[in-house]
């Protein structure tokens, strides 16, 4: 690991409620739980110091454990809610550390499992220190220039963003969030929610590695994925 990381703190937030797919974190992907792949990936960039699960499951953190990353407490309860803002949550895994040289945090959803070691170091390439964040997203094929509309007041769809675009290339490229890492200026977290930061560059990744678990569909595609070699990991 570079000496330019040791600012960082990995955090894998994983719950243990889960509504589209009960149980998901546990649940073995391709032979192994679902949270286990975004600690390996982890683990291939960062020491086992660095890394922290955040979970309110003493089932997962066992798990952790195995892996020897810091899995050392549950999280209070008023912070596993499903509508508990992610930011109170890296907030508070913050603060326990008390360890004042800390200035970025690496955020690993344990939903999105398809990273690898060249994404995170080319993610992590992308910093600049006057920065609030550095994002993995997907080219999105919902425009809001061409395919996306809103209702008017008088009732009527009309597209978005205004333009005479007749076709999806031709349009400015928008891209959405794929949920898969965040690097976060620590100093911009604690000032404002990672809905108002400005000052943010993105990562792009492929769809196929872009996979958000939440429904069984995901799960299949996934699994698919896996058996077929389509991502490397």
């Amino acid at each position: 690991m570079s000496s330019s990381l040791e600012d960082v703190i990995v955090i894998i937030p994983a719950r243990a409620g889960s509504k589209g797919i009960p149980g998901k974190n546990i649940r073995k992907l391709n032979g192994k739980p679902l949270l286990s792949y975004s600690v390996e990936a982890a683990q291939k960039v960062f020491r086992n110091n660095q890394i922290l699960l955040s979970t309110d499951s003493a089932e997962m953190l066992e798990i952790g454990n195995s892996y020897g990353i810091i899995a050392d407490q549950l999280r209070p309860k008023a912070l596993a809610g499903d509508k508990t803002p992610m930011r109170d949550v890296l907030l508070h895994e913050i603060k326990r550390q008390e360890k004042s040289f800390l200035s970025r945090l690496l955020l690993l959803q344990p939903t999105c499992p398809f990273r690898d070691k060249t994404d995170l170091e080319n993610l992590i390439g992308l910093w600049d220190e006057n920065i609030d964040m550095v994002v993995s997203v997907y080219d999105s094929d919902s425009n809001p220039y061409y395919n996306l509309f809103e209702e008017n007041q008088s009732g009527f769809l009309e597209k978005s963003k205004p333009g005479n675009y007749t076709d999806r290339q031709s349009c400015p490229k928008v891209y959405k969030y794929n949920g898969n890492m965040y690097l976060i200026n620590i100093n911009s977290l604690e000032k404002q929610h990672m809905s108002e930061f400005s000052r943010i560059k993105k990562y792009e990744m492929s769809k196929e590695k872009s996979i958000d678990m939440d429904k069984q569909i995901d799960w299949k595609f996934a699994e698919f994925m896996l058996e077929e070699k389509l991502v490397t990991l």
